[in-house]
């Protein structure tokens, strides 16, 4: 099974069968992540991707705008600077 199997799911399936009060999971991926800090004015230092093999999964369309990489980075690791004024 694909570490990023919850691409094949809508929001609503996920909350029905997957989301629960002990786990947390987390489905924002690497372009919701870089776009947050770029909002908030943070300058990006490091960005480190690790990447898993998506070619077998069908992606629900609420992925369809995100780019390959994004779909299938695993792992990511960033390092932003806040800008002195």
């Amino acid at each position: 099974m694909s570490a990023m199997n919850y691409l094949r799911y809508s929001d609503m399936i996920w909350k029905i069968f997957f989301e629960n009060e002990v786990q947390y999971f987390n489905r924002l991926l690497m372009a919701d992540w870089l776009e947050i800090f770029d909002q908030k004015g943070f300058l990006l230092q490091e960005k480190l991707c690790e990447f898993t093999d998506i070619s077998s999964l069908r992606i629900h369309s609420k992925y369809i705008d995100y780019s390959k990489d994004d779909l299938s980075c695993s792992n990511l690791t960033i390092v932003h600077k806040k800008p002195s004024n």
